[in-house]
């Protein structure tokens, strides 16, 4: 059983109730008057606040038989045949009570569109389908469901729809005849308690247009997927989603989505998924997303994106990926928290990305900025926490020149930088110490144009660093490091001819120096201990090995197949190391320098 229930403005104490089951409509409940049996019309009249008479006396032939109005006629209105009381101003009759105001109240109605003709507010609520939306039209509130699928529909509109309270979810889907589906005054779309349905439109192969443009809040969550043909979606008037969510997936001939008001995603979420066609985007006015799940991705002809004015990111996740666009800027934006992931990545065309006012990023999962085969630079100039408990990677960007994190003084992240073959320099100057309770790594690889790598007041990292398969890198300096909370590891640097760690006392690892062809020294007159291995291998011109204050090596001791440097340098070094704490385990030397 469907109800409709039509509730009108109270006057006084005149309140009409009007209830529809689907088999008529009747009047369950009226004024005073409604014993009357000549009143045939007035039910809506007598609440009418701005009706109470006034407007038959400037021309209105409607209400000339207005029983409702208890004011005594004019003597102008004695003839019954005069219906135009255009001149009731010059009556000699004192005017009734009500009609003081009658000259300010000309036009009674409260719509600012001159298209639109206001209805009385209709609650309709019940389980309805194709066949009840006839009986839809006029309402302006629905609660319960709306099942259209496999229709003949050309057209769903309800134009009169305010606010929708779904209880079992809406679903609009495979319909090959529908072309639009209009809702030009629905301004909320919420749910009833306990709802777990979506509203649902997909698979409409003829779909063109969705047409909600005052819709403005919205609490529910809304999935709008593959419908072939879909080219608009007008949302221009929502400004908020408070745990509401849009997902949009596979509408390949989407190319417009107005979201020109959107300023908050609070607990909610935004995804645009896999649309080739799209090309314009306008979120322009947010500035916070605290949403689930936010993703831009896999629009490969959506060549700008203007996010100028978000200034915070939280939730579960932040993915940008996919797009066309040739440059990213994010000039408001200061903190990132999100649970899963940070990703910007896979934009063959971006040539430019800024933050320039990024302090804060903060990640229970990944940062990724990977396959961005244009970009040239990235810089965080204001950037001074990184704390992400997975990885940061920057990896297969075709032409990157610069990795400059300035300002950077708090790493808790494992920060991988691996292959980028044309990057030139990683700057990290202010950062003092990398990692606290848990390991994070600095990993540098495979980035065969590496000259220059920056981090002179690194005191301590908990992790490994790791500098490989390079072919310009010349020289490893870390001045003030003292303690590694893993390892060393500089392997198969093509030109890596000097080592710079004076201060080094200890790894909680392995010190591992292999594979270096011209390494001609290896100098650490600090280093105490190793935690485990000791590893000086395959440098071809390695002539010189002075650890000095070497007193321990927690298991394997390898020295080997350095052709330059002096066996009898070697068996001294195993010979000081061996006086105090000892070696723990294998000990190697074959292939170095004999006489």
């Amino acid at each position: 059983m469907r109800r409709v229930l039509l509730l009108s403005i109270v006057v006084g104490s005149l309140v009409a109730l009007v209830a529809c089951t689907g088999d008529g409509v009747g009047a369950v409940a009226d004024g005073p008057d409604a014993s009357d049996p000549s009143r045939t019309d007035d039910t809506v009249d007598t609440g009418d606040t701005a009706d109470t008479g006034d407007t038959a006396d400037t021309g209105d032939t409607a209400d000339t038989g207005d029983t409702a109005d208890t004011d005594p006629p004019s003597t102008d209105d004695t003839d019954p045949s005069s219906t135009d009381d255009t001149d009731d101003t010059d009556d000699t009759d004192p005017p009734s009570t009500d009609d003081t105001d009658n000259t300010a109240d000309t036009d009674d109605t409260d719509d600012t569109d001159d298209d639109y003709v206001p209805v009385m507010p209709l609650v309709c609520e019940g389980e309805f389908t194709e066949s009840d939306l006839e009986d839809l039209q006029a309402c302006t509130t629905i609660i319960g469901s709306l099942t259209v699928a496999s229709s003949s529909l050309e057209e769903l509109s309800l134009p009169h729809l305010v606010r929708l309270e779904i209880h079992r979810g809406v679903q609009i889907s495979e319909n090959d005849n529908l072309q639009r589906i209009s809702m030009p005054r629905l301004e909320e779309i919420v749910p009833s308690s306990s709802s777990g349905y979506p509203f649902v439109i997909a698979e409409n192969d003829n779909l063109r247009h969705i047409d909600m443009p005052r819709l403005h809040m919205l609490t529910y969550e809304i999935h709008i997927h593959d419908n072939k043909a879909l080219e608009s979606l007008d949302l221009s008037g929502l400004t908020m989603m408070n745990e509401g969510s849009v997902h949009l997936t596979a509408n390949e001939a989407l190319k417009t989505l107005d979201l020109s008001a959107l300023t908050t995603i609070l607990e909610g979420g935004l995804e645009v998924y896999d649309h080739p066609a799209l090309e314009s985007l306008d979120l322009s006015a947010l500035t916070a997303v605290s949403g689930f799940r936010f993703g831009i991705v896999n629009n490969g002809a959506l060549t700008a994106l203007d996010m100028g004015a978000l200034t915070s990111v939280s939730g579960g996740e932040f993915q940008l990926r996919g797009l066309g666009a040739t440059g990213l800027a994010f000039p408001a934006l200061e903190t990132v928290s999100v649970e899963k992931r940070f990703y910007i990545s896979e934009m063959p065309s971006l040539l430019t990305l800024s933050f320039p006012a990024l302090r804060t990023v903060t990640v229970n999962g990944a940062w990724d900025m990977q396959h961005n085969e244009k970009l040239h630079t990235l810089s965080f100039p204001a950037l001074t926490t990184i704390n992400v408990a997975d990885m940061v990677r920057v990896t297969n960007n075709a032409i990157l020149t610069l990795l400059s994190l300035p300002a950077l003084t708090s790493c808790d992240a494992y920060l991988r930088i691996e292959e980028n073959p044309t990057l030139l320099t990683i700057e990290i100057p202010e950062i003092v110490h990398w990692g606290s309770l848990t390991w994070h790594n600095l990993y540098i690889a495979d980035n065969p144009r590496l000259g220059t790598l920056k981090l002179p007041k690194l005191i301590f990292i908990n992790g490994t660093i790791t500098v490989s398969n390079t072919n310009v890198f010349t020289a490893f300096a870390a001045p003030e490091l003292t303690t590694v909370g893993a390892s060393i590891r500089l392997v198969n640097n093509a030109v890596l001819f000097a080592v710079n760690v004076p201060l080094l006392q200890s790894t909680a690892l392995d010190l591992e120096v292999r594979q270096n062809p011209v390494l001609n020294s290896l100098k650490a007159g600090s280093l105490v201990m190793t935690g485990r291995d000791f590893i000086v291998a395959d440098n071809k011109m390695l002539a010189t090995l002075q650890m000095p204050g070497l007193m321990q090596v927690v298991r394997h001791f390898t020295v080997s197949d350095n052709p330059a440097l002096p066996q009898a340098d070697v068996d001294a070094l195993i010979a000081q190391v061996e006086a105090f704490s000892g070696i723990g385990g294998n000990i190697t030397t074959d292939g170095n320098k004999t006489p």
